[in-house]
């Protein structure tokens, strides 16, 4: 025993830091945040950029895309090959990278200004040009050592550049003009071209110049420049991107997701791709064309633009609901009223192709694995009793929209919606009944700790409380924003996401509420992990976390910029993150489980010893069950307190293997302890040793 005890505090004293997880994209793959940038050097190898210092790149023409770290969170704008294995890419904040080995490592380059760059240009891989905000522009003859600031001649923003030699080239100027230089910017003249749009884009093509506008104008030039005219434009949105594959081939990409080909020119144009994303970003190569849009989607043509696919072909809409019934289980809604299911703990999602009956769908909540509801508008409610296979519509007892939905047990919910509507089931949702609240203020959330103790928060800067089951109720004066989700951690400590980027915190069971000032932006939704570990989203993409049960809120690195509107956890596997775009984010809970292995039942209960043992970081505990029953499976440490809990769920007859993480924790002995309550209070408990050394 004292040989072991001291084998033990060496462990101890020996281990090493652990490391926190992060935050990672599951839909879209490899990532969702715009890319406002694309660029190929041959039919094969091409890359895309675009927000938080997202850099993609294929081998393979565009038919899969990797992502590239290049350590910035900076927004890139442009890309740009100077020679076959040299790029450029520049972005906010005076951002300028640069690769020598075609994109593989990328470092940054000092360019001394702390303006957006939102434009470059090379013309070997030593001389280049840049420009960007408030009319800044500078040139390099050493591949970017060095910078040398020159004259725009304007003041205004520059988008764009086309330079034909280090010192022949165009750039706008300000609202409808254009500016030429062929002495490196010593000179400019100004050309107007009659239009009262900010041009984005320059292109030439074989001496023929067209310029792309804000309100969808395309002007043209077939004299250098020297003159433009209107030859028309696809709708009066702003065309972010233009190319044209000689003088009279060519494509646009607008604001509103859609992409036009012309083929005389500029004086038609069709319409060859419409998406609910912004586009951004359009280029052609040898007859492929790509086109990339916000939410990190890339579309794809084969044939000159004259048909656009997907590279991956995913749910694009916004996700407005998640519910996470059991570990394993949880479904998603999205805008366009497709249901959305995983049964891994949100690692992967498949979709239901039918979608579900509804004009607008609000929120998804499920009572266990296989009942739910889905609350919206015309119809307002929708069951389904066989996991989402089937939605069967349900009259709530009333026409209002529905929002919010909370199911406190198997049997027991209740919804909101607009004029004040509370409704509550006893039977999984097959009936409503009324709870009168007493106002006419529409709610979008709500939250009942049990039968008696609820709450309903939504616009207007409005809570409302229940201490009985709704027969009364009472406003919540200390709140001050519009309320869009509620969690309680305890029957005393809860926290509300809130508009402002507030986030309010009560500790007396939701009598009395105190905010807290955490960014600006809306904080949509909340959950916690355990008892002191919680997470909201906000609009901006931004995810906070608090690990003292709310009292203070730290943002955690960001990965999307895209609004989170849903957050859930998954107990034992991911928190789950869904919002714009379809964006869905997963943060690894340290535990996975694979579920049944076996082809045939367990006769008997039994827990195996962990395997690796000796393990660092990562081991495997098996079980096994012969039928359906109530399962923990946890983890204790050397004194007793437990440190993890794998497993506390229902779970189906089957031989289960959960993956334990321990990086969080030191060397040292721990132990695990299965517990399970089966049928017929027929119960098992078994517990065995292992040794973690780091």
């Amino acid at each position: 025993m004292k040989n072991l005890k001291y084998v033990i505090a060496v462990l101890i004293i020996a281990a090493s830091s652990s490391f926190a997880q992060e935050w990672q994209w599951v839909n879209p793959l490899p990532q969702g945040n715009p890319l406002n940038a694309v660029s190929f050097i041959n039919d094969n190898t091409g890359f895309a950029a675009g927000s938080l210092g997202t850099m993609l790149k294929t081998t393979n023409g565009g038919v899969n895309w990797n992502s590239i770290n290049v350590n910035t969170q900076r927004d890139i704008w442009k890309i740009f090959f100077a020679t076959l294995s040299t790029l450029y890419a520049c972005g906010d904040s005076g951002l300028v990278l640069k690769s020598t080995d075609l994109g593989s490592s990328w470092n940054q380059v000092n360019i001394n200004t702390h303006r957006t760059i939102r434009t470059i240009q090379f013309f070997d891989q030593n001389t280049g040009i840049a420009a960007g905000a408030s009319g800044e522009m500078y040139k390099t003859t050493n591949g970017g050592v060095n910078w040398v600031a020159f004259n725009s001649g304007t003041g205004a923003d520059i988008w764009t550049i086309w330079f034909t030699s280090p010192d022949a080239g165009y750039i706008p100027n300000g609202i409808g003009a254009i500016q030429k230089t062929n002495n490196g910017g010593l000179n400019w003249t100004v050309v107007n071209t009659g239009r009262s749009t900010f041009i984005t884009k320059l292109f030439f093509a074989n001496g023929t110049g067209y310029a792309a506008c804000t309100q969808g104008e395309v002007l043209k030039s077939t004299n250098d420049g020297q003159s433009w005219f209107l030859v028309g434009g696809a709708t009066s949105a702003t065309v972010n991107d233009i190319f044209f594959t000689d003088a009279n081939n060519g494509s646009l990409v607008l604001e509103l997701g859609r992409v036009y080909r012309t083929t005389n020119g500029g004086v038609n144009w069709e319409q060859t791709l419409g998406v609910p994303l912004s586009g951004r970003a359009l280029t052609f190569i040898n007859g492929k064309g790509f086109m990339t849009a916000a939410g990190g989607r890339i579309f794809r043509s084969t044939n000159n633009g004259v048909n656009w696919s997907p590279v991956v072909n995913n749910v694009i809409t916004n996700i407005t609901g998640l519910s996470t019934p059991t570990p394993e289980v949880s479904y998603m809604i999205a805008e366009d009223r497709v249901v959305y299911k995983s049964t891994d703990g949100g690692n992967s999602w498949n979709l239901y192709p039918t979608p579900v009956n509804m004009s607008f769908t609000n929120s998804i909540e499920f009572a266990d694995a296989n009942t739910g509801i889905i609350t919206g508008s015309t119809p307002n409610l929708k069951r389904t009793t066989n996991g989402g296979l089937n939605w069967v519509t349900v009259d709530p007892g009333t026409t209002s929209d529905l929002y919010g939905a909370q199911f406190i047990n198997a049997t027991t919910g209740f919804i909101t919606g607009d004029l004040g509507v509370v409704y509550k089931t006893t039977n999984a949702g097959l009936n409503w009944v009324s709870v009168s609240t007493g106002t006419s203020n529409s709610f979008n959330s709500v939250y009942f700790l049990d039968e008696s103790t609820g709450f309903a928060g939504g616009m207007n800067q409005k809570m409302f409380r229940t201490v009985n089951g709704g027969l009364n109720w009472s406003q919540i004066t200390s709140i001050t924003s519009s309320v869009n989700d509620i969690h309680f951690i305890d029957a005393n400590t809860g926290v509300a996401a809130c508009n402002f980027g507030l986030i309010y915190r009560t500790t007396n069971g939701g009598a009395n509420w105190t905010p807290e000032q955490n960014g600006i932006y809306a904080h949509n939704s909340v959950t916690f992990v355990n008892s002191t570990t919680g997470y909201t989203a906000t609009d901006e993409g931004v995810i906070y976390k608090t690990t003292n049960a709310g009292i203070n809120w730290i943002a955690e690195r960001r990965v999307s910029i895209n609004p989170i509107f849903e957050l859930g956890t998954a107990a034992g596997f991911n928190v789950i993150a869904a919002g714009q775009y379809g964006t869905i984010l997963k943060l690894g809970l340290g535990v996975t489980s694979t579920g049944n292995n076996n082809t045939s039942t367990p006769k008997e209960f039994s827990l195996e010893q962990n395997f690796p043992n000796p393990f660092n970081p990562n081991t495997n505990v098996k079980f096994s069950i012969p039928f359906e029953s109530n399962v923990k499976l946890t983890v204790y440490d050397i004194s007793g307190k437990e440190v993890s809990k794998l497993v506390n769920s229902k779970m189906n007859a089957g031989s289960h293997t959960v993956n334990f993480n321990a990086s969080e924790y030191s060397s040292g002995v721990y132990f695990y302890r299965l517990d399970v309550t089966g049928k017929d209070g027929i119960n098992y408990s078994d517990t065995k040793k292992m040794v973690l050394v780091k």
